[in-house]
């Protein structure tokens, strides 16, 4: 009887398959207790396929004793536990990876879309030249002289164009808070 466990292997495998269901029977607490530890499909299946791998390979009749067998057992199914965790870890930081790419953040988008919306009412406030003159001056910094040069107009028609602009684009959004 001090081998009992070492019959059963022997017998599954032989292939008596009431042996093998033996086996999984007394081992189901063990496969269990990782199963949950996984927390995902198919965890079992991998864990049975496994145990079932290790029923059948010879390291496990050449054992001597069912406390051997147990032991051996209980190392291999907790090294398979720590493989299927470690893909499981893999597969949800790729999920995440490919969310983060694929998904832009929705409020982001939003206020991206607002201020654009936003700062284009700002613009048409202003007179064409104004606003030449503040998307060159201000969001282009180029030089007023060189606008000046460009637009045939004086550096001091510049200057007085944007302060009149900015001035309005002050009223426009002191008016918007």
């Amino acid at each position: 009887m001090e081998n009992r466990l070492k019959d059963l292997f022997q017998k599954a495998q032989e292939g008596n398959k009431d042996a093998l269901l033996m086996l999984i029977e007394q081992f189901m607490p063990l496969i269990n207790k990782y199963k949950r530890k996984l927390d995902c499909d198919g965890s079992e299946t991998d864990l049975l396929i496994k145990f079932i791998e290790i029923v059948k390979s010879e390291k496990t009749v050449n054992l001597m004793t069912d406390k051997q067998l147990i032991k051996y057992i209980e190392t291999c199914i907790r090294n398979e536990y720590i493989r299927l965790s470690k893909n499981q870890s893999k597969v949800q930081k790729s999920e995440l990876l490919i969310l983060d790419d694929d998904i832009p953040d929705k409020m982001d988008l939003y206020n991206e879309i607002n201020i654009k919306t936003t700062v284009i009412q700002a613009l048409n406030q202003l007179t064409s030249l104004q606003r030449e003159i503040i998307i060159r001056a201000i969001m282009n910094n180029e030089k007023e002289k060189d606008i000046a040069s460009d637009l045939n107009i004086s550096q001091q028609a510049v200057n007085k164009a944007k302060n009149k602009a900015l001035e309005k684009l002050k009223n426009f959004f002191d008016w918007r808070l």
